[in-house]
């Protein structure tokens, strides 16, 4: 369904030291690269699985997006109010950290938007399916027996020569 790629993102927290996160923020799973590959032959169930799976994703790393954005406000704030400037360095990485975020996140949205129509299709076709089920069977109650058998020889004849 998807292949999950590992790339973990090293930032550095406001005094320099090294961390994995960008101070509270910061989640297992947004802090992965999963490349999303959907295949023609997944069936419903396997697409809904994977649209729940990508929502969480996608969850946590808005999450991971509103704290940077959040901790990149606070940092501009206490440089105007304080006249105290930020690190350059980690204001570079938190920058940085952000935009990957956002190029991921709107990655996962198309994902999530191919799932979505893949899923739609399949609706259309059970739709379909069960339209045409519905009128074979209610042609099989109006119709006298000779007549529906005589419609369905056609049919297989038509079918029958569209295929050699």
């Amino acid at each position: 369904m998807y292949k999950k790629a590992s790339r973990n993102m090293d930032y550095l927290d406001k005094t320099g030291a090294h961390s994995d996160r960008i101070e509270r923020g910061g989640n297992q799973l947004s802090d992965q690269t999963f490349i999303f590959r959907i295949d023609d032959d997944f069936d419903l169930a396997a697409l809904e699985q994977a649209k729940k799976e990508l929502s969480l994703i996608m969850l946590a790393l808005s999450e991971d997006i509103n704290n940077i954005r959040d901790q990149l406000c606070a940092a501009k704030a206490k440089r105007i109010t304080e006249k105290v400037w930020a690190d350059p360095d980690w204001f570079r990485r938190a920058t940085s950290a952000l935009k990957h975020k956002g190029r991921q996140h709107q990655s996962y949205q198309t994902s999530m938007g191919e799932i979505n129509r893949r899923i739609r299709q399949w609706h259309k076709k059970l739709s379909d399916w069960d339209e045409n089920r519905q009128f074979i069977t209610m042609a099989r109650k109006i119709l006298p027996r000779d007549q529906y058998d005589m419609i369905w020889t056609m049919v297989r004849a038509e079918l029958a020569d569209k295929t050699h």
